[in-house]
């Protein structure tokens, strides 16, 4: 099985050529319901991906930097609950 950030860049991959995908993930006004989203997304597609390393992959992406380390951790919290649902 391929590791969780193997499998983010492949839902990755899978977003960037897929229209339809793109356009739901535009979807949230909030970082918590972004990321929520995006794990359903993904393990809708048949990927599994922890909500940690998106949020670092998140963090290397330009103008992500306003995620500080409190916010992510409410964050991870949050979308932990929001994909549990």
């Amino acid at each position: 099985m391929l590791s969780s950030r193997d499998q983010l860049d492949q839902f990755c991959t899978l977003v960037l050529n897929d229209v339809s995908l793109r356009d739901r993930l535009r979807s949230p006004d909030d970082t918590a319901q972004f990321i929520a989203l995006v794990l359903a997304t993904a393990r809708e597609c048949g990927f599994q991906i922890r909500a940690d390393d998106l949020q670092m992959a998140m963090r290397r992406l330009p103008g992500t930097d306003f995620l500080n380390d409190g916010e992510v951790r409410e964050v991870n919290s949050r979308a932990s609950v929001m994909s549990m649902t």
